[in-house]
């Protein structure tokens, strides 16, 4: 599939269905995202899988600090909407609109599909352990 086929055919999946992904899969799809560049080719990442019983905890702990209200604790600071530039607010505004129009449309509670992680079978995280900021510039 050569790109701009595969760019205008992507999609962000927010419902999956309970089938399992096989681990032979999931490996591939790591290994295919390794060929992607980094600074001098230092891949400084990590790529850990989780599923069936070590997913499950996940999304109740996830869920349960939802219910408490706690915040999440990124590593990077969150900006606020407002302290975006003007085009860059406009495409937010926008998407959501839009975004807001088709949940109300399809009846669906955005708050509580995230919340269980969006149903997913597996869930990658990617680790970086030696930081530094090259390591975003891959």
């Amino acid at each position: 599939m050569d790109f701009l086929k595969a760019n205008s055919n992507r999609y962000s999946v927010r419902s999956f269905s309970d089938k399992d992904v096989n681990d032979k899969i999931l490996t591939n799809i790591v290994k295919q995202a390794q060929q992607a560049p980094s600074w001098a080719n230092a891949q400084p990442w990590k790529v850990c899988i989780a599923k069936v019983d070590t997913l499950d905890r996940i999304k109740r702990v996830y869920h349960n600090n939802n219910i408490k209200g706690l915040a999440g604790d990124s590593d990077f600071y969150t900006m606020h909407r407002n302290q975006w530039g003007n085009f860059a607010r406009r495409n937010m505004a926008g998407w959501n609109n839009d975004f807001s129009r088709f949940l109300i449309n399809n009846r669906v509670n955005f708050g509580e599909i995230s919340d269980k992680l969006f149903d997913a079978p597996a869930v990658a995280f990617f680790t970086i352990e030696e930081f530094n900021p090259w390591s975003f510039m891959t």
